[in-house]
């Protein structure tokens, strides 16, 4: 009979092996499949090497897997991936550090800013980051910005700050974007949209973050 560690290193090696192919699943059968994923996890508590905050999170991370309609975009630079509507097409920037660029045709889009971490942020992480930080940095860039909500989050297993914001120049777009560091990278991952469809918009750019991985 299997001691509970051992059930609970076989419930990780099953959870590794499964999850690429539930992700080509059919809804109905992607359900069935989730519910057996829940029992699993179960089972590492049952073991005691995960607590009951542990297990959610586990099972929120893993067993959240990507919709039909959903295509992944990997950096061409770096080791990261993320999965969008298909609305939504890869497009070139022209700006600086912009490492990935997604648009949809009414005017959405989903941009990756990927900069070198300055010297002093290696002694933070993205949850240092505070609305007043974020209130003082526009300023000095010479905008007054409006912000909606604040909170601390993660990304890709980052710890991130997650702002929603009217954008800092344009009065027709809203912005949810999320901070974090990643080794000697920082990234912006920034989420903007009409205000008019932003509320449509917002649950999207949730799971876009969600589905943000490092390989």
């Amino acid at each position: 009979m299997l001691q509970p560690s051992e059930i609970f290193i076989w419930s990780q090696i099953g959870l590794t092996l499964i999850i690429p192919i539930i992700i080509k699943m059919k809804p109905k059968i992607r359900f069935l499949t989730v519910i057996s994923l829940y029992a699993i996890c179960i089972l590492n508590l049952y073991s005691q090497e995960m607590s009951v905050t542990e297990t959610i999170a586990y099972i929120y991370q893993n067993v959240s897997t990507p919709a039909d309609n959903l295509k992944i975009h990997s950096s061409y630079k770096y080791h990261y991936s993320l999965y969008a509507p298909i609305s939504f097409k890869r497009a070139t920037s022209t700006i600086t550090n912009i490492d990935m660029k997604l648009m949809d045709n009414i005017g959405a889009s989903i941009l990756v800013n990927v900069s070198s971490r300055l010297p002093e942020e290696y002694k933070i992480t993205g949850h240092s980051y505070s609305e007043d930080y974020f209130r003082s940095l526009y300023k000095q860039l010479g905008y007054n910005i409006t912000i909606h909500n604040t909170s601390k989050t993660t990304v890709a297993g980052q710890k991130a700050f997650k702002i929603i914001m009217d954008h800092s120049f344009d009065s027709q777009l809203k912005v949810l974007e999320y901070s974090f560091f990643k080794g000697g990278q920082a990234y912006v991952l920034t989420c903007t949209s009409p205000k008019n469809s932003f509320n449509s918009y917002e649950e999207k750019f949730r799971q876009i973050a969600v589905s943000m991985k490092f390989q």
